[in-house]
């Protein structure tokens, strides 16, 4: 596939930036303050994420692709097919960000929106499983989350998660926590299907979904799914712990409704908590379609 390009999505005109640097498979396009010791860093991210995706997936991305890394706060993207990067996030969150976006990259996101999460939420985390800023399973596995969820008759069955639209409220609501519930679940599930199935299974799961239809996940395989997680016999966080980073201050409301709705053990947020939340690093299953939302992978120290 030939150089993908890709429109900077910033507040305010574009602007031209300095000559791009390349290698393997990404040219950078810095727009941002980063330095050349940074970019380069960056790159080999970027290089080692497309490998993993292309094993992890046997499918490969696109064999060139051009990234735009911007300064400043903003939604980290694959957008149309396009990739956008923010660099002035705390922690740097968009060293950690290319697996999921690559993924929606590689499928082209045409199946239903709960499995292509899942399916980048999986890889994600199989290719950094002690990664503590990845969304949405933050400080502890996809499998410890659903035994937490298990453990406290909080599961979401897959037949409703798949129903159930993504609709993320940065400020923090019911819907909000069931989008973020089936993020953890869905990629749970498909690395299972993956493990005991093959990845032949997941592609006609994945086959048999559209944009506008989720596919029929049988009973016999979510009670296996879930038989294998409980042989693990993990001890899960509690949610206020796997969630309680030095950074969450800056969303606790949002993050205390969250465990408050999944954890029975965790206390109720204070009513004036509950909308006190701003951005935390999120991913929109919108943003790969070009549609508008107020989420993305919003950079903010999570």
């Amino acid at each position: 596939m030939g150089l993908i390009q890709l429109t900077a999505y910033v507040a305010g005109a574009q602007h031209p930036g300095p000559t791009p640097i390349s290698s393997g498979h990404f040219v950078i396009d810095n727009r941002s303050n980063a330095t050349p010791g940074e970019l380069n860093a960056f790159l080999k991210v970027l290089n080692s994420a497309w490998d993993g995706v292309a094993h992890r997936l046997g499918k490969e991305p696109p064999s060139t692709i051009q990234v735009v890394l911007e300064e400043g706060r903003g939604v980290t993207n694959s957008r149309n097919g396009l990739l956008t990067f923010y660099r002035a996030n705390d922690l740097r969150d968009y060293f950690v960000a290319p697996p999921h976006e690559l993924v929606h990259l590689t499928t082209g996101y045409v199946s239903d929106h709960h499995i292509e999460e899942g399916l980048a939420v999986w890889i994600a985390h199989a290719l950094e499983p002690l990664e503590t800023r990845l969304f949405p399973q933050f400080a502890q596995s996809l499998d410890a989350w659903v035994t937490l969820y298990l453990e406290n008759g909080t599961l979401l069955p897959l037949r409703r998660a798949l129903r159930d639209p993504l609709d993320f409220d940065i400020n923090g609501s019911v819907g909000d926590t069931t989008a973020w519930q089936t993020y953890t679940e869905m990629g749970s599930f498909l690395a299972w299907m993956a493990d005991a199935r093959g990845m032949d299974a997941v592609w006609k799961l994945w086959k048999r979904g559209t944009d506008e239809r989720p596919p029929t996940i049988a009973d016999d395989d979510e009670h296996e799914w879930l038989e294998a997680v409980k042989a693990k016999r993990l001890s899960p966080k509690p949610c206020i712990v796997a969630l309680g980073r030095p950074v969450a201050s800056s969303s606790e409301g949002r993050l205390r409704l969250y465990c408050a709705l999944v954890d029975l053990r965790s206390p109720s947020p204070r009513p004036e908590e509950e909308c006190a939340a701003v951005p935390t690093v999120m991913h929109s299953p919108l943003s790969s379609q070009g549609l508008s939302g107020t989420s993305g992978w919003l950079l903010s120290g999570s």
